[in-house]
Parts: structure tokens; C-alpha cells; sequence
């Protein structure tokens, strides 16, 4: 993800209520913010209500912003802490994991039969939805940054308030789980 010299700016100045640079920044990491919660709930409703509240809590809080460090990992920062927010009011994140295999199963349901290699495809997209679903929070979260969000170690490192080595061993601790979960796929 690309930092603009003006990130910085544009929020200094939405702080003082300019809202057409506030859409600015909406504009340019409402995608970002958006990919980050659709690959953590693979629901894109909820991702999009995910999304709008971060930017909702990024305009309420927009004058308490100091400028260090990227934008991006700050903006990340917000979206991360809404993430484990959200976590802790379901009380049980197992509960989370029930509903979401409910949700996937109606929706594989309503599927039209395909052609033989789309419907391999599907097979094989949700195989790893649901083993990077399966996957602990704390490797999830920093993989999805990494994979999807393309931040560097010290950018997630700075978003999860964990050092960089830590990011690196949890991201590789997430292929590995990967790997073991997905070797079904070789066989076949």
C-alpha cells in the first residue's frame, strides 16, 4: 500500500472539518479497510458495516490524530482494535465460528450447479476460506494484513503493537497451520 505525502495533510485538515478532504482519504482506504474485515468475516455486508464504522470512528476522533508514524497503520490500527472490539461483545468467539459455518452452508446451497472446473474452483476457494477461518486469531489477523492488506512486517508489527519478529513467526506459524490444513488439496 502506498503512503502519499499528503495522508497526513488531508487529515490535518479534515480534523478541522474539512469533509471533501475526509473523502479523500474515504476514497483512497475504504478499499483497503474494506478487504481487511471481508477476508476476516467472509460476509461482505458485514465487512462494508465493518468498513463504514471505522471511518465513522476516524471522523468522530479526527482531531485527536498527531500525525506520527504512516496514516495507513494508523487507520489499520482502528480497524484492527474494531475487529477485537467486536470479538469480545459475541463473549464467545466459538459462537462466531458456528453462525459463520451456518451462513456458508445456506449460501453453498444456493449455488446453480456449474461447469466442473468452476465448481472445483469454489471447492477449493472455500477450503481455504474456512481453514484461514479456523486459523487463531493472533496468526489470522497479522496473515490477512500480510497476504491481502500486502503491510510489511514492521507496518503489521506497528497495527498489532507487537514487534516485527513476533509478526514474522506468527505469519509463518499461519502457513504452517495452512499448509497442514490444505494438504488434503495435493492428494486430490
Amino acid at each position: 500500500m502506498v503512503e502519499a505525502i499528503d495522508d497526513k495533510q488531508l487529515m490535518g485538515s479534515a480534523a478541522k472539518g474539512d469533509k471533501i478532504a475526509f473523502s479523500k482519504l474515504f476514497e483512497k482506504y475504504y478499499q483497503g479497510i474494506l478487504n481487511f474485515f471481508w477476508r476476516l468475516v467472509w460476509d461482505h455486508a458485514k465487512a462494508e458495516e465493518f468498513a463504514q464504522d471505522v471511518f465513522l470512528k476516524l471522523w468522530k476522533n479526527r482531531r485527536h490524530y498527531h500525525g506520527s508514524g504512516k496514516f495507513s497503520t494508523y487507520l489499520f490500527q482502528i480497524a484492527k482494535n474494531h475487529w477485537i472490539n467486536y470479538l469480545r461483545r459475541k463473549q464467545r468467539y466459538k459462537a462466531f465460528l458456528d453462525t459463520r459455518t451456518e451462513e456458508l452452508k445456506r449460501s453453498d446451497s444456493n449455488i446453480t450447479p456449474s461447469p466442473e472446473k468452476e465448481l472445483a474452483e469454489r471447492e477449493i476457494e472455500e477450503i481455504v476460506k474456512d481453514a484461514i477461518g479456523e486459523l487463531p486469531e493472533n496468526y489470522r489477523v497479522p496473515f490477512i494484513l500480510s497476504r491481502y492488506n500486502n503491510f510489511k512486517y514492521g507496518d503489521i508489527a506497528e497495527i498489532l503493537e507487537v514487534s516485527p519478529r513476533t509478526v514474522e513467526w506468527r505469519i509463518s506459524e499461519a502457513y504452517n497451520l495452512l499448509g497442514k490444513k490444505l494438504s488434503k488439496l495435493k492428494e486430490n
